[in-house]
C-alpha cells in the first residue's frame, strides 16, 4: 500500500509537470497569435517559463539574417533585472549556437565548455557571478536560424534533457511567433500572395494550439488521437493517418486511424524490427519519407527524451517543404507529450480505482463471514476494473484436491455455485502447485500446453489467476479471470490481482478464525455457564454443614434451574434401594414417605449403578416406577428424571426431577449437568456428615488442649516485697501463643517474662510451652537477662520450625533496690507510668526475636524505679486490636488508658486495660492473643 501511494504521488507530480508544460506551450502559442511583436512574445515566454523552470538569467536575441554581425533585438534578464544591451555583436557561445543550429545543454558550464571545441561564454549582467547550469536553443524558421534562446542558473545540475526538450518546444513556438510577427510587419510591403502564406501559418499555429488544448481536456486517448489526426490531415492535405505506440517490447500497436482507404490501414501489431517505414522511424528516431504510389511520412513521437511511438501520414505525391517538416515535428512532439500526459492521467485514475477496490476488499469481512458471499462481493468489485469474460473464486480443500464454497461466472451464462469441483491438471492445478500468480497470453506456449478445462474458461485468449495463501503459505483459495480479447491483462493487472488476493486471503482466514472462535466461544460460554451453575449450586449446598439444609437448598436450586414442577430427594437406608423422601421443592407433603424400589429387575437395562441419570418420559405404563406410581399420580407428575446420588462408589440416594408434562426431554448437556450437580450434592452431604462427626471430636481435643495450656500459666503470682503484681492472658482461640511467667530467683529478685509465639492455635501453643520451659530453666542458671536471652535463643533456634519465632521480654526486678533489668527480643517495649502521672516507653534496646538466628547477642537495659511507678508489659494483641471500622487501638490509646488508671492497683489496672480493648474490639472479631503483666512499686 505504501509503495502504491508513493508511486501514485510520483505520477501525480509528473502529470502536474506535464500539464504545466502543455499549458505553457499553449499560452506561448496564444501569445504569438495576431502578429505580436518580439518583445511581447519573449516577455510572455519569460513570465510563463519562470513558473515551470528555475533560472537566474534569461537571454533571447534575434538577427536579421544568417551571417549578420549584430543582433537586431536582445532581451536579457538577470535575477529579475533587465539589462539593455545595444549593438550586441554575435559571437561567443550564443553565436556558436546560432551557427551550429543545435541545442546545447551544460550541467556545469564552466567545468564543461573548455572540454569541447566551443567558444567561451559571453559576460552580461552580474559579472561577479558565474553561470553553472546553461542550456540554449536556436530559433529556427525552417532551416534558417533567426536567433537564440537560453536560460542560465548559478547552481550546477539544475537542467536535464526533459528541460532542454521543453526549451526546444518554446524555441519552435517562439520562432513561429516571430515569423508570424515578421509577416505581419511586412504585410503592407508584400503582395497578396504573401497574405495566403500568413493565413496558412496562422492555421498551422491554430492547429498546434488546438492539439495542445485537446490534450489538456482529459478526454479518452482514442478520442483525442482521432481529433488530432483529423486536424493534421487537414493541415497538411493528407488523406490517411495513424498513430502506433510502442506498447510491447518488439511490437508497435495501432491505437488510432483516420482515413477512408482501408487498403492503407496498418496492421494492428507491427514488428519494430520489420521493414515498414513506421519501424524504421522508431528505430532511428528520425522522420522517414518515401515517394511511391503516394507520399508517406513516418514521424517518431518523442517526449521527454524517449520515443514512444510513430505518426504515419499518407497523401498525394509531393515533396514537403522544410517548414512542413518542422511543423510535423512540432505537431508530433505535442502529440507525444499529450499521449504521455494522458497515459499518466489514465494510470493515476487506474491506481485510484485499484486502491478503492482494495479498500472495499478490506471491509468485506465486516459485511459477511460466509466464504461464498465474500467471493460474490469480490466479483462485483473486480469486474469494472478488469472487464473479464470469465471468473472463478473458490475455497481450496488440499486433502481432497477440490474447490468448495465458491462461484464461477461466464458472460454466456449466470453465476454457477461451486460445492465440489475437482481441480484436474489444468491451469488452476498449475496455479496451486506453484503458489505464484499465473498470466497466460494467447501467444504464450502455456496457452496451448494448459488448455481450458472449465466452462468459465471457454474461448479464453487471456488468462490470469492468483492463489490465495494463508499466513503459513498454504493455498487457501483460488481467484482467476479470463478474457476473450488478446492481451487483455498485463503485469499491472497481475500485481493488482495479487494484492487483491492477499487482502482477500486475510479476510477469508480472519473470517474462518472468527467463525471458529465464535463456535469455540459458544461452546466455552455454555460450558462456563454450566460450570457457573455447578459452582453456584455447589457453593450453596456447601455453604451449610447441616445435612437437612443441604438437601433443602439442592431441591430448590434444581427445581429452579431445570424449570420442573417438583424436585424430591430420597436417601437410602442400609443396602438396596429403600429409603425415605427427605426433601422436596415445592412442598407437596411427601417428605417422610418411605420408598422401596424392590423391582430391581426392571432396571437391569439401566446404568444407575455407574451413576447415570434415568429418564422416564411417561409414568403411566413404565414398570420401573410401580412402587411410586400412585403417589406421583396424586401429585400430577407425568414424567421424571432419576439422578443417582453416588458416594464412594455406592448409591446413597436419588434426586427426582418431576414434570407434569409428558416428554419433558433433556439434552446431553443437561444430563451431564445433572450428573455433575448430583455428585456435588452427594459430596456436600458426605461433608456435612463428616463435619458433624469431626466437630464433636475436635471440641473434645480442644478442651483437653485448653486445660493443658491453662495449667502452664501461674495459678497464683508470687508476692514481691514493696510491689503489687497482676497479669492476664486471653487467647484469641481455644489455645494461643502468648505466655507470661513470674519466677522467684532468691534474694528478693524475681524473673518476669512475657512472650508471643508467631502463629495461632495448637502449633503456637506447643512452641509456647517449649519456650516457657526453656526460659524458666535458663533463668535459674543465669543471673543477667542478656545471658538468659542468649541461651534461650540458642535452644529455641534448634527446636522450632524455620518459619516460626518467639518474641520475648525477660526482666529481673530487684525488690530491695527497686531496679529493673530487662532484655528485649522482638517484643514490644514496656510502658512506664511515673508517680507524677507521666507515661512513656522505658529506655531499652530491642533485638531480634528468638529462633530467627542462632548466636545473637542481646543487651540488658537498667531502669531505676521509684515508689508509685508502674511498669506495663504487653503483647501486640493489645495495641493491634481493630474496631469494627478497621481502626487500630494503637499505642496512643494504650498510653491514654495508662495515664488515666496508672495509679490504681495492679489488678484494677489490668481490668481497665482489658475493658478498653474489649470495648474497642468485640470478642467475636478478635484475631490475636492479648496478654499484659503489671508491676507497681508501692
Amino acid at each position: 500500500m505504501v509503495e502504491l501511494e508513493r508511486e501514485l504521488e510520483h505520477l501525480q507530480a509528473e502529470l502536474k509537470r506535464h500539464q504545466q508544460q502543455a499549458m505553457l506551450l499553449r499560452d506561448i502559442a496564444l501569445a504569438g497569435r495576431g502578429g505580436s511583436d518580439a518583445q511581447t512574445v519573449f516577455q510572455a515566454i519569460y513570465d510563463r517559463l519562470a513558473e515551470v523552470l528555475p533560472f537566474d538569467a534569461f537571454f533571447v536575441a534575434l538577427s536579421d539574417r544568417e551571417g549578420a554581425q549584430e543582433y537586431r533585438f536582445v532581451l536579457f534578464m538577470d535575477e529579475g533585472q533587465r539589462f539593455e544591451l545595444p549593438n550586441t555583436r554575435i559571437g561567443g557561445l550564443t553565436g556558436y549556437l546560432l551557427e551550429q543550429k543545435r541545442a546545447l545543454l551544460f550541467r556545469d558550464l564552466h567545468q564543461e565548455y573548455y572540454q569541447q571545441a566551443i567558444p567561451a561564454p559571453e559576460q552580461f549582467g552580474h559579472y561577479e557571478r558565474l553561470s553553472r547550469s546553461w542550456m540554449g536553443v536556436p530559433l529556427l524558421i525552417g532551416r534558417e536560424a533567426i536567433g537564440v534562446l537560453s536560460v542560465q542558473s548559478y547552481h550546477a545540475g539544475v537542467y536535464d534533457e526533459a528541460d532542454l526538450e521543453l526549451l526546444k518546444a518554446l524555441g519552435d513556438l517562439a520562432a513561429m511567433a516571430i515569423e508570424n510577427a515578421m509577416l505581419y510587419q511586412a504585410q503592407d510591403q508584400l503582395s497578396q500572395s504573401l497574405a495566403e502564406r500568413v493565413t496558412a501559418r496562422s492555421e498551422e499555429l491554430a492547429v498546434l494550439t488546438a492539439i495542445a488544448i485537446s490534450f489538456s481536456q482529459g478526454k479518452p486517448i482514442d478520442v483525442l488521437l482521432d481529433e488530432v489526426l483529423e486536424r493534421i490531415l487537414w493541415l497538411l492535405g493528407m488523406h490517411t493517418g495513424a498513430v502506433l505506440l510502442h506498447e510491447r517490447r518488439s511490437l508497435l500497436h495501432r491505437v488510432a486511424y483516420r482515413g477512408d482507404d482501408l487498403a492503407s490501414l496498418p496492421a494492428e501489431w507491427v514488428p519494430i524490427d520489420g521493414p515498414t517505414e513506421a519501424a524504421q522511424a522508431l528505430r532511428s528516431g528520425q522522420l522517414v519519407e518515401t515517394q511511391a504510389a503516394h507520399a508517406l511520412l513516418a514521424v517518431p513521437l518523442r517526449a521527454f527524451g524517449q520515443t514512444i511511438g510513430v505518426l504515419t501520414l499518407q497523401g498525394p505525391l509531393r515533396s514537403l517543404t522544410t517548414h512542413e517538416h518542422t511543423l510535423i515535428e512540432a505537431a508530433s512532439y505535442q502529440i507525444a507529450v499529450g499521449i504521455e500526459n494522458a497515459r499518466l492521467l489514465a494510470e493515476r485514475e487506474r491506481q485510484i480505482a485499484q486502491l478503492e477496490a482494495l479498500t472495499s476488499l478490506a471491509v468485506i469481512s465486516a459485511t459477511t463471514l460466509e466464504p461464498r458471499a465474500m467471493l460474490e462481493h469480490v466479483y462485483t468489485i473486480l469486474q469494472p476494473l478488469l472487464q473479464f469474460d470469465g471468473f472463478i473464486a473458490a475455497m481450496y480443500d488440499g486433502e481432497r484436491r477440490v474447490l468448495t464454497d465458491g462461484i464461477s461466472w461466464h458472460s454466456a451464462h449466470e453465476f454457477q455455485p461451486i460445492d465440489q469441483l475437482p481441480i484436474g491438471n489444468g491451469r488452476l492445478a498449475q496455479l496451486l502447485q506453484q503458489h505464484e500468480p499465473l498470466l497466460i497470453r494467447h501467444t504464450d506456449p502455456l496457452h496451448y500446453q494448459l488448455t481450458p478445462e472449465q466452462p468459465w474458461e471457454r474461448d479464453a485468449l487471456s488468462w490470469l489467476g492468483v492463489p490465495l495463501l494463508s499466513r503459513g503459505g498454504e493455498p487457501l483459495a483460488v481467484l482467476a479471470i479470463q478474457s476473450q480479447r488478446p492481451d487483455a491483462f498485463d503485469r499491472r493487472d497481475r500485481r493488482f490481482l495479487s494484492a487483491a488476493a492477499h487482502q482477500l486471503a486475510l479476510d477469508l482466514e480472519n473470517a474462518q478464525l472468527l467463525q471458529a472462535t465464535r463456535a469455540s466461544a459458544a461452546i466455552a460460554e455454555q460450558r462456563a455457564e454450566n460450570l457457573t451453575l455447578v459452582h453456584n449450586i455447589s457453593r450453596l449446598v456447601n455453604s451449610s454443614l447441616d445435612p437437612q439444609q443441604v438437601l433443602s437448598i439442592a431441591t430448590a436450586e434444581l427445581a429452579k434451574l431445570f424449570e420442573v414442577d417438583h424436585c424430591g430427594i430420597v436417601l437410602y437406608s442400609g443396602s438396596g434401594w429403600k429409603g425415605e423422601i427427605v426433601a422436596e421443592h415445592p412442598g407437596l407433603g411427601v417428605v417422610g414417605r418411605h420408598v422401596a424400589f424392590l423391582n430391581v429387575e426392571d432396571f437391569q437395562d439401566d446404568v444407575q449403578i455407574v451413576g447415570q441419570p434415568i429418564y422416564i418420559p411417561s409414568l403411566a405404563d413404565d414398570r420401573r416406577v410401580r412402587p411410586i406410581r400412585k403417589m406421583l399420580q396424586r401429585l400430577g407428575i407425568q414424567s421424571m428424571l432419576i439422578i443417582p446420588l453416588i458416594s464412594r462408589g455406592r448409591a446413597i440416594g436419588a434426586i427426582g426431577l418431576n414434570s407434569r408434562a409428558l416428554q419433558r426431554g433433556y439434552t446431553a448437556e443437561e444430563l451431564e449437568l445433572c450428573r455433575t450437580i448430583a455428585a456435588q450434592v452427594a459430596i456436600a452431604l458426605e461433608n456435612a456428615r463428616l463435619f458433624q462427626l469431626s466437630v464433636t471430636r475436635l471440641e473434645q481435643e480442644m478442651d483437653i488442649a485448653r486445660s493443658i495450656q491453662a495449667n502452664l500459666f501461674p495459678s497464683t503470682l508470687p508476692t514481691i516485697p514493696g510491689a503489687d503484681l497482676a497479669a492476664r492472658c486471653v487467647p484469641a482461640r481455644e489455645t494461643g501463643g502468648d505466655f507470661y511467667d513470674v519466677l522467684p530467683l532468691g534474694n528478693d529478685r524475681f524473673g518476669l517474662s512475657i512472650g508471643d509465639v508467631s502463629g495461632k492455635s495448637l502449633p503456637a501453643a506447643m512452641v509456647m510451652a517449649v519456650a516457657r520451659s526453656i526460659v524458666r530453666s535458663e533463668a535459674l542458671d543465669h543471673e543477667l537477662p542478656e545471658d538468659v536471652m542468649c541461651q534461650t535463643n540458642t535452644l529455641v533456634a534448634q527446636d522450632v520450625l524455620p518459619d516460626m519465632y518467639v518474641a520475648l521480654c525477660y526482666a529481673v526486678y530487684d525488690a530491695r533496690h527497686r531496679t529493673l533489668d530487662l532484655a528485649l527480643g522482638g517484643q514490644l517495649t514496656p510502658l512506664l507510668h511515673r508517680r507524677d502521672g507521666s507515661v512513656d516507653f522505658v529506655e531499652a534496646h530491642g533485638d531480634l526475636p528468638l529462633g530467627v538466628v542462632a548466636g545473637v547477642r542481646y543487651n540488658t537495659n537498667h531502669i531505676q524505679l521509684e515508689r508509685g511507678d508502674t511498669v506495663v508489659f504487653y503483647t501486640d494483641g493489645l495495641v493491634e486490636a481493630f474496631s469494627p471500622t478497621g481502626e487500630l487501638f494503637g499505642f496512643e490509646r494504650l498510653q491514654h488508658t495508662l495515664a488515666q488508671h496508672g495509679g490504681a492497683p495492679a489488678a484494677d489496672l489490668v481490668d481497665q486495660l482489658f475493658a478498653a480493648v474489649q470495648g474497642w474490639q468485640p470478642h467475636d472479631s478478635r484475631h490475636d492473643d492479648v496478654t499484659a503483666v503489671v508491676l507497681r512499686v508501692v
